[in-house]
Parts: C-alpha cells; structure tokens; sequence
C-alpha cells in the first residue's frame, strides 16, 4: 500500500517517472506486462475479458486488457491502492493520492515542456 504501482511499454517515460518519483518523495514500482497473463483475458464468449477468473493477477490483467486500447499512444496505467490503513508520520488514516506528484514532476519532461 505504501508505493504506486504502474505500467508502461515506454523505456524513457518510465526512466523520467523513475527520477521524477525519487525528486517528489512519491515512490512508484513499475509492473510487468507479463505475457502469459493474456491468456487470461482471452474469453470464451467476448472479444475480450476485463474480469478474467481466478482472482489472482489482477494488476497485471488489467493492465493487459487496457494495453490493448492504447495502442501506439504513449501512456501510463497506475493500478493504486489509494488507502493508508494506519495513520503513520505525514499520512492521516485513509484516501491517499500515490503517485501524483511523480507524474506531476515527470510531465514537464515527458511532454517537452
């Protein structure tokens, strides 16, 4: 729960999130696209399966299923947790943004700015 997991095809925007995570103190974790889960959102009776059986990989099925949209387009997918069980040191008790000041940080270098 404590760091932002994320997926990305993208070596360079995933180094920038990287550095950007390490200068904003937003720990992230990047994910594998693990390709023999997509047997997983292959279904039997729909083009395709978001909700795939099981109940194990999920990140890394959902991951997979929106891969398939994006396509070409550079882009990232943050699977959080979102939540702090415990009050802890600068972190209340519940909702929690993980991995906003990361990307926030990233932008400017990611788009050319």
């Amino acid at each position: 729960p404590d760091i932002a997991p994320y997926f990305t095809d993208n070596e360079a925007f995933s180094a920038t999130l990287v550095d950007a995570a390490k200068k904003s103190a937003d720990p992230v974790w990047r994910m594998p696209f693990h390709q023999p889960y997509e047997a997983m959102i292959e279904p039997a009776i729909a083009d395709l399966d978001n909700a795939p059986g099981g109940g194990m990989a999920g990140a890394i099925t959902a991951a997979l299923f929106l891969r398939r949209f994006a396509g070409d387009t550079r882009y990232v997918h943050f699977d959080i947790f979102g939540w702090n069980a415990a009050a802890a040191p600068g972190r209340s008790k519940g909702g929690a943004g993980q991995g906003p000041r990361a990307l926030v940080t990233a932008l400017p270098e990611v788009l050319g700015l």
